[in-house]
């Protein structure tokens, strides 16, 4: 029996859908449209281009997720832009200083 709270993804097609693990992105803009390039190691692997109803409804869809796993795991996720000031942060204080992790 299906579990109701699982989320169930179904393809259209018989054919097996490719999945990508990817550590970064782009977002580009045109007059149309959004373009996502995904990365993975700061190379390029894929390009997204996405309406804008779709990119906002994909936005909104992302952030609900990520809330409802912060607000019940108790946990804040950084973004890579948080990771990145901390890391400068943590390199500034730790200069000239031996480091044990």
């Amino acid at each position: 029996m299906d579990n109701e709270n699982e989320p169930q993804i179904r393809s259209q097609s018989p054919k097996p859908i490719p999945s990508v693990y990817f550590n970064g992105f782009q977002v580009a803009l045109s007059t149309a449209d959004i373009l996502i390039t995904i990365q993975h190691s700061n190379n390029s692997i894929l390009n997204l281009s996405l309406s804008y109803t779709t990119a906002k409804t994909l936005a909104e869809k992302l952030e609900g997720a990520i809330n409802l796993l912060e607000k019940r795991s108790k946990s804040k996720i950084m973004s890579i832009e948080e990771v990145g000031r901390f890391l400068q942060e943590e390199l500034k204080d730790t200069k000239g200083k031996n480091v044990k992790g």
